[in-house]
């Protein structure tokens, strides 16, 4: 054999002949595989460990460039026992010891007592523990560790409950229940210190009756469109519900329990929403759709049906009801409130409309902060307790002398009561005007002179004169000419209900008057009667 370290290149056996003469020759010849012939000359055969290796398909051969360590390419079978005093070497990456039923066993405590560093990483069985437990030599932190309890292990021994499992095609774990039903089963309190996610579509979170969510310190995050019937309690923070939140109120037909209640810390509903829609807030028992038990403090707008039927402009102390509020065309009993207010209503009755022009009503001259306007119609001094009627648009309100001034016309069917002064252009009236004074300045209709106290205005058939009233209705000291003849304003003046003419003297005598009449031509009457009222004829 060869002194290399390579072996694989040298011969192994060697068999060196002198042939059948029996004697050595100077040279050799090398043998060629086949027969020899008798009293050739010497032969040298070789047979290298490279060559029996290839012959067989491979044989325990040196490693290259290791000659303490053989290798073979063969898998081994040892029937009977092996023994290793030293490690075995199985780092290739496909290198692999495989094992048959009760192939291994590992040393106990007492095979491998001590775990120091040249024993570190090593396994052995310790039987003394109740069940055996498989143990691993962790030098640096101790000593031996129980391998299902400790050195880095998933699981960790504790004061608590045991762990178990069951077989089967869906593996159970339980914790604390070793008779698990579920993939976890867990008897007792679950604290996490990370999340937990759901990937499945269909994942759900369920809680049996009465079951409750409480947390204490951080944020209570609820992150699902599912639902649960459990009290979530919420600490200090909030409670964030991402995505859309629909509560379905109540099951199975019942619908006498409200959808949704809220209640301060007293246990008072502050809010409830019941079945058929109503809402209330400050309201346990809401009749219509928002039933509001209190005050409503609104910074924009409040709208009907997309309109503006409350504002605020945002200055101080004004409530607009809509600009260009209204958009009936009929309708009874309708209020409008605002600037070109119902401006499309033409039908209807019983409607009350304050508003003018397509833009905010004027605001009267002198008096910015204490006024009433009416469609630019009706101005009024609210301070100084004025109104003006048809007065030009922004009308200084301050310069109106009397508590009701009107530039135009008084047009009234009935009576006009007054214990002051009426003063205007014209009063038309069917009734009458009853008043201490009357003063009417109006040159086509009456035109009064400057009569003193006691006397009263006559018409003397061109003018009017002023003269004193000492007797009864009619005209007093007038002579019956001039109560009978009055040109064209005799229908303003009556002889009827006189006490008695007087004719020829301006007194009349006591006791019973006669008239006796000497008319030439004939007397208009319709009927002729005696002293009594008796004995009356027509005329002939």
């Amino acid at each position: 054999a060869g002194n290399d370290t390579n072996d694989e290149d040298y011969p192994m056996i060697v068999i060196v002949s002198a042939g059948p003469d029996r004697t050595f020759q100077t040279t050799c010849d090398a043998y060629s595989g086949t027969g020899l012939t008798k009293g050739g000359d010497d032969i040298v055969m070789d047979y290298t460990y490279e060559t029996a290796s290839a012959s067989v398909d491979g044989l325990w051969r040196i490693k290259s460039g290791e000659p303490d360590t053989a290798e073979i390419d063969k898998q081994l079978f040892v029937s009977g026992g092996a023994r290793f005093t030293s490690a075995i070497n199985l780092t290739a990456p496909s290198a692999q010891l495989q094992l048959g039923a009760a192939s291994m066993l590992f040393p106990t405590q007492a095979d491998l007592a001590t775990c120091n560093a040249a024993n570190n990483q090593l396994l052995r069985v310790n039987t003394a523990t109740a069940p055996i437990t498989l143990e691993i030599c962790d030098f640096a932190n101790g000593g031996w560790q129980s391998v299902s309890a400790g050195a880095g292990s998933i699981w960790q021994l504790g004061a608590g409950d045991d762990i178990y499992y069951s077989s089967g095609t869906t593996p159970q774990v339980g914790i604390g229940n070793n008779s698990p039903t579920e993939a976890l089963d867990v008897t007792g309190n679950i604290q996490l210190s990370g999340n937990v996610a759901f990937s499945s579509a269909g994942s759900r979170v369920g809680w049996s009756s009465g079951a409750d969510i409480t947390e204490s310190a951080g944020d209570l995050l609820i992150d699902a469109n599912g639902g649960s019937g459990v009290e979530v309690t919420v600490g200090a923070d909030s409670l964030d519900i991402a995505g859309d939140t629909v509560i379905t109120g109540t099951t199975s037909g019942v619908t006498t329990i409200d959808a949704l209640t809220v209640e301060n810390v007293l246990g008072t509903d502050i809010l409830n929403v019941q079945n058929n829609g109503n809402v209330g807030i400050g309201v346990a028992d809401p009749t219509e759709r928002l039933d509001v038990g209190g005050s409503i403090t609104a910074t924009d707008h409040y709208k009907l049906d997309g309109t503006n039927i409350l504002t605020d402009n945002s200055a101080a102390g004004t409530v607009l009801l809509g600009k260009s509020a209204g958009s009936l065309t009929s309708g009874n009993y309708n209020t409008i409130l605002g600037s070109g207010a119902a401006g499309t209503l033409s039908t209807g009755t019983g409607n009350i409309i304050v508003g003018s022009g397509a833009t905010a009503p004027d605001v009267p001259a002198g008096a910015t902060s204490n006024y009433l306007n009416i469609g630019d119609l009706i101005y009024g001094d609210i301070a100084g307790n004025r109104v003006g009627i048809n007065q030009a648009a922004g009308v200084d309100v301050t310069t109106f002398d009397d508590t009701l001034e009107v530039a135009g016309t008084i047009d009234a069917s009935g009576n006009i009561n007054s214990d002051a002064t009426v003063i205007g252009a014209n009063v038309t009236t069917t009734g009458r005007v009853t008043t201490n004074e009357l003063y009417v300045q109006n040159t086509d209709n009456f035109i009064p002179g400057n009569c003193a106290a006691g006397s009263f205005h006559r018409w003397d058939g061109n003018s009017w004169e002023c003269e004193a009233d000492t007797g009864g209705v009619g005209g007093g000291t007038q002579d019956l000419d001039s109560v009978l003849t009055q040109g064209s304003d005799a229908n303003f003046q009556s002889a009827g209900n006189f006490s008695g003419i007087a004719i020829g003297s301006n007194t009349f005598s006591t006791g019973a008057q006669t008239l006796e009449l000497d008319v030439t031509g004939d007397v208009g009457a319709t009927y002729y009667c005696d002293a009594a009222g008796n004995n009356c004829f027509t005329a002939a």
